[in-house]
């Protein structure tokens, strides 16, 4: 360095500057390898189940600078963890959520990390992981139940006038509902999609595992669950896209405010519009 640019080294670093600059060169490199995950990802469709396993990589770096017994480290960590705790406590739970619809991880990740991060009281935070991916669950069944129910509502309205000399099959109806409860096995399908998922083996790990596909076939076992999966694995985690350097600083490299703020079904007509055009394109 001195060679190139005398005025710019005017001492050598010392054997502690250097331990220190390794450290910090060790951790960049870590974040740097993260950000490219999340940007520059093989995978053209990144979803939202990669990013927790990432983020907690990161996570466990920073409790770990922050043990450090050189201060000049722990300094810098409880800088960087202050402004990390801010987006891991507005984000964990839809993180976590993604990554328990990742069947290849389901529950294990976030009960392998969770006590890594908050010792003696991981099971709670761990019980509100639970708690809430019920409730979104729950969310989506009582959703689907209300459009089915509108649906048959419809259906009855729009056929009512063509029935009326079917009448008389109506009053065998509930003999039918009696058959049908009868005849079903005690517990057989009392448990829900989620329940029957995380009960299921884990998914083997690959390198070319496709999620949205796995959740495609699967729809018909899991048909409450893979709503949720649709719903939570397309949330965008980055305002950065993903064909782009998160690290450019021009502004043309980021998601604009004007994009931020389209409505869902704006969006997925650009989206679909894009995917047409460019099918189009490469078969031509």
């Amino acid at each position: 360095m001195k060679q190139r640019d005398p005025d710019s080294c005017v001492s050598c670093p010392s054997d502690l500057e250097w331990e220190r600059l390794e450290t910090v060169v060790g951790f960049l490199r870590v974040f740097v390898q993260v950000t490219n995950t999340f940007t520059k990802s093989s995978n053209s469709c990144l979803t939202a189940n990669i990013y927790f396993p990432e983020i907690c990589d990161i996570h466990l770096r920073l409790i770990e600078w922050n043990k450090s017994p050189d201060g000049f480290i722990s300094s810098l960590a409880v800088t960087m963890r202050k402004r990390f705790d801010e987006f891991w406590n507005r984000n964990h739970r839809v993180l976590a959520i993604a990554t328990i619809l990742d069947p290849r991880f389901k529950m294990k990740l976030v009960e392998y990390y969770y006590p890594l991060f908050y010792d003696s009281s991981a099971s709670e935070f761990i019980e509100d992981i639970s708690e809430y991916t019920r409730a979104l669950y729950n969310e989506h069944s009582v959703g689907s139940l209300l459009a089915s129910s509108d649906q048959a509502l419809d259906w009855q309205e729009n056929h009512h006038h063509h029935h009326h000399h079917h009448q008389h099959e109506d009053r065998l109806r509930e003999f039918d509902k009696y058959i049908n409860e009868t005849t079903t096995s005690p517990g057989q399908d009392s448990k829900s999609d989620l329940e029957k998922y995380l009960e299921e083996p884990l998914f083997p790990r690959n390198s070319d595992f496709d999620i949205l596909n796995w959740w495609k076939v699967h729809t018909p076992k899991y048909p409450i669950l893979s709503m949720v999966a649709r719903n939570v694995l397309a949330v965008p985690m980055s305002n950065v896209s993903s064909e782009e350097d998160a690290f450019e600083s021009s502004r043309k490299r980021r998601i604009s405010d004007t994009w931020c703020s389209l409505r869902p079904s704006t969006v997925q007509a650009l989206m679909c519009a894009q995917d047409w055009i460019r099918s189009e394109l490469e078969s031509s």
